[in-house]
């Protein structure tokens, strides 16, 4: 294939497949590089020529998609297209990579604010789960903060009773719409948590009767799920019977309880090591005087 006839589309398959297909985790393949490529940097720059592409072209390109895409979209597509370009240098298609230099522009997308429930709220979730099927699956994520992948990772041998912990280390995403478990989404998500009596007794009966080795199983066979399949045939169905008009995401479960783990203690570390974040200052920005009531009751404003 001559460089000079080469197109950005043809340059893109061969870039996934020889410098990202097998060397990352199926699913960052799948969320972070095959769907930005194929959804955003294709429709717009697919079919131009590789030695066409200059700096201006990509600041145009990433100034459109701001006007439509998160900041975090933005991000995805410039790692796409320094890595693409980066290989295309390597292996002498081109002379110097064009979005080397590229900063994200503004996106004109306001990021969407995290709703949280309040302890009063979380309470009587809690206690309407008892009477649910699906109930223990809503509690354990209220209590352990846990990713929607990281609940459907977890397997019965995760816990130990006599201890009252159970252990975070692996997750099941999506990959070609099946679930894949494998490690946590960082090595920082790898973690050893308390549970509370409550919630170990509760454990505790429901596992004398499992058949599965999975918590959340699939309801054929011993299997995993995705967390789109646990949202859509558990989570959802709870919260349409438990009735709540503003029913919050699996996510927003996750926010609520280091929000509320923050107020409780103010110790962001604490917070920060049982959320298994990859670095303090993702707890900070997210709980960190994330509402009015913190901040007054942080600075004794009366």
């Amino acid at each position: 294939m001559e460089n000079e006839k080469l197109i950005i589309r043809d340059w893109a398959r061969i870039w996934l497949q020889n410098y990202k297909l097998n060397y990352v985790k199926a699913s960052t393949y799948t969320e972070s590089y095959e769907r930005t490529t194929k959804n955003y940097i294709l429709p717009h720059l697919g079919d131009c020529l590789i030695n066409d592409i200059s700096p201006i072209r990509i600041r145009e390109f990433m100034s459109e998609l701001a006007l439509k895409y998160s900041d975090s979209t933005l991000n995805k597509v410039l790692i796409c297209l320094n890595g693409m370009f980066n290989a295309a240098v390597e292996n002498n298609i081109i002379e110097k990579n064009p979005a080397i230099n590229i900063k994200k522009p503004r996106s004109a997308i306001k990021p969407k604010e995290k709703k949280t429930y309040s302890q009063n709220e979380v309470d009587n979730i809690i206690a309407f789960s008892y009477s649910h099927a699906y109930g223990l699956y809503i509690h354990i994520l209220l209590e352990l903060g846990l990713r929607s992948s990281e609940l459907c990772g977890l397997k019965w041998s995760d816990i130990d009773f006599n201890a009252k912990t159970i252990d975070i280390h692996r997750a099941c995403t999506a990959s070609k719409n099946k679930a894949e478990v494998g490690d946590t989404k960082n090595q920082s998500s790898y973690r050893q948590l308390p549970l509370s009596t409550n919630l170990t007794q509760r454990l505790l009966k429901a596992s004398g009767t499992a058949q599965k080795k999975y918590i959340v199983s699939a309801k054929r066979g011993d299997k995993p799920m995705t967390p789109s399949s646990f949202t859509k045939e558990f989570y959802n169905p709870f919260f349409e019977d438990y009735g709540d008009s503003r029913r919050l995401s699996p996510h927003e479960l996750r926010h609520t309880c280091g929000t509320l783990l923050y107020e409780k203690t103010k110790d962001i570390y604490a917070v920060s090591k049982y959320l298994g974040h990859s670095s303090i200052n993702i707890t900070a920005k997210y709980y960190v005087h994330a509402n009015p009531d913190m901040l007054r009751s942080a600075l004794d404003i009366v």
